[in-house]
């Protein structure tokens, strides 16, 4: 498997885990300390989004220690995708659905402007020879000097 597409699955598998960590926490929130959806979803998705840079920074892109920068860009790019998932969930549960139920919509939602934004933004990494461009089968190709 490339670098690149282990990356894909290990930022996958960190959605994955934090969709449990979701439910779970919302459940605790909002069953357990009866404080209303809305409000609990954005106390679990801010608190989800800095732990998810952690393991992200570390698990998927291999940095040895979380920067500034990235924080930001990945709170940035992170607020984008929680509105999303944000809407999602609430929508869902105002069309008489479960909470659950909406926390998998809201994920589906997010998913894509999720691994857009952390792969070409966030975690870009730099072309180091402006020679030197990805090819379409994620490889990078040189071009001859014109």
């Amino acid at each position: 498997m490339t670098t690149d597409r282990l990356r894909v699955a290990r930022w996958i598998a960190v959605a994955l885990f934090f969709v449990a960590v979701d439910l779970a926490a919302l459940s605790i929130l909002i069953d357990g300390l009866g404080l209303a959806v809305w409000i609990a979803s954005l106390i679990e998705g801010e608190a989800a989004a800095l732990v998810r840079f952690l393991l992200n920074d570390r698990f998927v892109f291999g940095n040895r220690y979380p920067t500034l920068g990235r924080l930001w860009r990945y709170h940035v790019a992170t607020a984008v995708a929680m509105a999303a998932w944000w809407a999602g969930l609430n929508v869902a549960v105002a069309l008489g659905n479960h909470y659950a139920f909406g926390v998998i919509a809201g994920s589906g939602l997010s998913f894509g402007v999720s691994l857009a934004s952390n792969f070409l933004w966030v975690w870009r990494r730099p072309v180091t020879d402006a020679a030197e461009v990805p090819s379409a089968s994620g490889n990078r190709d040189m071009i001859a000097p014109g």
